[in-house]
């Protein structure tokens, strides 16, 4: 038995303390709070170097002061020393070669390995299995949560750990479009008892999946997935056995964040219903003088698909009551066009509490799918994440809600940008059946100039 220094001693006693108190909290709540209430209101201005900002744009969206999505993941993925965890929907063949080599790379130095995926296209699931049948230190589940919601639902985080140390939290999909076309945010977050909270969630997934497979049924002790203390709040969302009740839910959580704003919130989102309280949220938030402004992706109003009618709804809520909201198309950029989208789920609150998920605004979102975000106070983060934000707002493809909605825009390129200066775009007001709009990408100085063609702007 390995004996400990007093220094030591010291450290782990005051660790399982703040456990064991994170748990009461959770059981008594903090004066009759709700545990979440307790634990966000309870959060403390964060060291900025503990977080990177990690975003994926079409090219003419890049901010360079952030890190992109493929050099960041790559480079996280080849520091590892010990183990990576993914608990994602997918890995796409496509993503990148780069991004893929870093894992085949990782397997090849003894780098443990696990794969957790939704069990969804199989398509989706011939990269795992091909790594998994190359690599003995590389091991992979897939999970159908519709066995939990009887409807539908399937892994949705986008997780990565690296040594008990790093986790990547956010919207990102491992995929090309995803790395290269949509405008995703994550952060990697560089905190020990984060990343233990994180790999309780995983932990438990990879379990009940193991069970599955032996055609059992998951009864699991929850006081085994237990977590502690951290500067930073993990929220989740599961369906039916999957949800530990020693973690924050989503979706009360999400609104006590809006609930107590004070001064703004700026959220972006990919789909937005009403589902959840959150309209009610910010509708009590504007009303006591929040400034609150929403960039939504536009296909979740314009998408013929019924799954889309609960969005179309709460935008059209949104729009009647006059928020502030704004349709994001970024389908005419990018490398590919029409597949761009606006996906990230990110929100920044009163200028110093930060918000980054996967869980879109939704029923499938808060009940049916298994999401993973985080919650944590830091001003420079937050500064950061509003500049992106404020940019989008400046982009001529994001059109305020109320004239989107009237005038249906659709755009098309007039000339490739391969080897040009500039990318032309023509908008057209489906309403009226004409062009109204020339909008210039200049790729040297990487800005936009819009040229209408009407007076009603």
């Amino acid at each position: 038995m390995i004996k400990k220094s007093g220094k030591n001693r010291f450290k782990f006693s005051a660790a399982l303390l703040a456990s064991v108190l994170y748990v009461l909290l959770f059981q008594a709540g903090s004066f009759g709070a709700p545990f979440h209430q307790s634990v966000l209101d309870g959060l403390k201005e964060i060291d900025s170097s503990r977080v990177t900002i990690v975003e994926s744009t079409p090219p003419e969206l890049n901010s360079p002061a952030e890190a992109n999505s493929e050099e960041a993941f790559t480079s996280l993925m080849d520091a590892a020393k010990e183990e990576i965890i993914f608990e994602t929907y997918y890995i796409q063949k496509s993503v990148s070669s780069k991004f893929l080599d870093s894992i085949r790379n990782a397997a090849g130095r003894g780098v443990k390995i696990k794969l957790l995926l939704a069990d969804i296209l199989h398509a989706d699931k011939t990269l795992a299995v091909e790594l998994s049948s190359k690599y003995s230190n590389i091991d992979v589940r897939f999970l159908d949560l519709k066995k939990f919601s009887y409807l539908y639902g399937s892994i949705h985080c986008k997780t990565i750990l690296v040594d008990n140390r790093y986790t990547v939290v956010g919207g990102t999909n491992y995929s090309f479009m995803g790395f290269f076309e949509n405008r995703e945010t994550a952060v990697i977050i560089d905190d020990a008892d984060f990343a233990f909270n994180m790999k309780k969630i995983f932990e438990l997934d990879w379990d009940i999946a193991g069970v599955l497979d032996s055609n059992g049924k998951p009864a699991p002790d929850y006081k085994n997935y237990m977590p502690r203390a951290s500067d930073f709040l993990l929220v989740e969302a599961a369906p039916g056995v999957l949800n530990n009740p020693y973690i924050a839910n989503y979706q009360p959580t999400l609104s006590y964040l809006f609930d107590r704003a004070e001064k703004s919130i700026f959220f972006e989102i990919d789909y937005y219903s009403d589902f959840g309280g959150i309209y009610e949220s910010l509708k009590n938030a504007r009303a006591r003088g929040v400034e609150v402004k929403i960039i939504i992706e536009e296909r979740s109003y314009f998408d013929e698909n019924p799954l889309y009618q609960s969005a179309r709804n709460g935008i059209d809520r949104l729009i009647q009551d006059s928020f502030d909201v704004y349709l994001f198309n970024l389908a005419p950029m990018g490398v590919v066009e029409n597949r761009g989208m606006m996906h990230s789920k990110a929100a920044v609150v009163d200028s110093d509490l930060v918000y980054v998920g996967s869980a879109n605004i939704s029923k499938s979102g808060f009940l049916y799918s298994r999401e993973a975000g985080v919650i944590f106070k830091s001003k420079n983060i937050a500064a950061r994440l509003l500049d992106i934000f404020n940019s989008d707002l400046k982009n001529p493809f994001c059109v305020r809600g109320a004239d989107a909605v009237k005038n249906r825009y659709s755009y098309s390129r007039y000339k490739e940008n391969q080897n040009k200066d500039n990318t032309i775009y023509l908008r057209k007001n489906e309403t009226l059946k004409k062009v109204d709009s020339i909008i210039i990408y200049n790729s040297k100085s990487k800005s936009f100039k819009t040229y209408d063609y009407t007076t009603a702007r």
